[in-house]
């Protein structure tokens, strides 16, 4: 019997090192500590926003993120969510361009086996540019109609949380797919828009057509406030208020 209880303890003895040795630790199979993490994200590559993300993993359940998004000049994606097929003056806005420019760094908390795998939370603050061009608003002169081009920028700052759940793949785990399911920011927009008319002079009713085109253009989009101001040689749009949006994607990266 002794010698029995002896075998059946150095077999678990044997079977619990085994297992330990099987233990994963965020170092094995990186190329400097594992603690490291870069990612694009997938899903606002058919927008043409591209986005960029840098994790550092400081422990089990903390990680620090900055992201990067970028889009290259060209039309608003889904303006034709937002604009009716049988109002001209959504022209205006359909024909206009905008890029952007983003920051994003994040504070996760995750709240499984950690150390950059499972589910989390994560507060985070967001800077964002937006930069407007080819706004074309009109008046007509004598039955001809003239343009006014426009151009500017909108800067928003927020502020907001969210949530997602990110696997660590492969061998080494070295392979990530994070996927953030939602995220929540609001906070203040502010910006200007403005064109000068170089050909000429405007009358006074004609700088009412061109303000009730711009309004009538800009109040199907939601959130933003905006006031129009238009004389005799200028057209500018104050653009001011609170803003909120929110986050969702789906990244693929590599742990290093």
């Amino acid at each position: 019997m002794k010698k029995l209880f002896t075998l059946v303890l150095l077999l678990m003895v044997s079977v619990s090192a085994l297992f330990s040795q099987k233990d994963w630790s965020v170092s094995d199979g990186a190329l400097l500590d594992g603690k490291n993490i870069i990612k694009v994200n997938l899903t606002g590559l058919p927008i043409r926003n591209f986005g960029f993300y840098g994790e550092r993993i400081i422990n089990n359940r903390f990680s620090a993120v900055l992201g990067v998004n970028v889009m290259p000049k060209g039309g608003i994606p889904f303006i034709n969510s937002f604009t009716s097929s049988n109002n001209n003056n959504d022209e205006t806005i359909q024909n206009m361009k905008v890029n952007t420019f983003a920051l994003t760094p994040e504070l996760r908390i995750y709240t499984g086996s950690g150390y950059g795998k499972g589910f989390y939370f994560a507060p985070y603050f967001k800077y964002e540019q937006f930069g407007l061009s080819d706004l074309s608003v009109t008046f007509t002169d004598n039955d001809v109609d003239h343009e006014v081009i426009m151009d500017g920028k909108l800067k928003t700052y927020s502020g907001g949380l969210m949530i997602g759940y990110q696997w660590l793949l492969g061998k080494h785990k070295n392979i990530v797919l994070d996927w953030s399911i939602l995220g929540l920011h609001g906070g203040k927009s502010s910006g200007n828009v403005h064109g000068y008319y170089a050909t000429g002079t405007m009358t006074e009713e004609q700088q009412q057509e061109v303000k009730n085109n711009i309004d009538d253009a800009l109040s199907d989009i939601p959130v933003i406030k905006y006031t129009t101001t238009v004389d005799e040689k200028n057209v500018s749009v104050d653009l001011t208020g609170p803003w909120a949006f929110f986050r969702m994607g789906l990244s693929i990266g590599y742990r290093f």
